[in-house]
C-alpha cells in the first residue's frame, strides 16, 4: 500500500503508527516504508501542490 500526503501534519497519525523501516529522499519528497497494521507501507510526504504530488508518484510507481 503507499499513502501519499503532501504535509508533515497530513501523514503524522499513520506514520506515528507504523512500525518504520528505511527512509530515504526520492527527488523533493521524504519516503518511510514499513509496516502498519501488519500491512506493507511505502508512506510519502510530497509538499504542497499537484506538481509535487505527480513527481512523488510518478518516482514511487518507477521503483
Amino acid at each position: 500500500m503507499a499513502i501519499l500526503g503532501a504535509l508533515r501534519e497530513e501523514i503524522a497519525g499513520i506514520r506515528g503508527a507504523m512500525t518504520l523501516g528505511e527512509q530515504a529522499r526520492w527527488g523533493k519528497a521524504d519516503v518511510w516504508t514499513g509496516t502498519w497494521n501488519g500491512i506493507p507501507v511505502v508512506l510519502m510526504r510530497t509538499g504542497i501542490g499537484g506538481s509535487r504530488a505527480v513527481e512523488g508518484l510518478s518516482r514511487l510507481l518507477d521503483h
